[in-house]
């Protein structure tokens, strides 16, 4: 259970596309924000390589992407 100052500040961020990752007592959030690549990425990636490695070369660039290249952010409750 996290104290509402952040709760409020985690709600603005899921709406934002942000999800919780971990929470760590009642002053501490981590949240992350996932991404999947660009589809020029992916269209530039499958004409080069995506012929002879059956679409495994995207699949490899969408793991990199979503597991290595997620944001992470803190949102903390304000000492004062």
């Amino acid at each position: 259970m996290v104290s509402p100052p952040v709760q409020n500040e985690v709600d603005d961020l899921k709406v934002q596309g942000w999800s919780v990752h971990e929470e760590q007592g009642s002053d501490r959030v981590v949240m992350i924000n996932r991404k999947t690549g660009t589809l020029t990425a992916h269209l530039v990636l499958f004409i080069v390589a995506g012929w002879w490695t059956i679409g495994a070369a995207n699949l490899a660039y969408l793991g990199y992407k979503y597991f290595f290249d997620a944001d992470k952010r803190v949102v903390r409750a304000d000492e004062e």
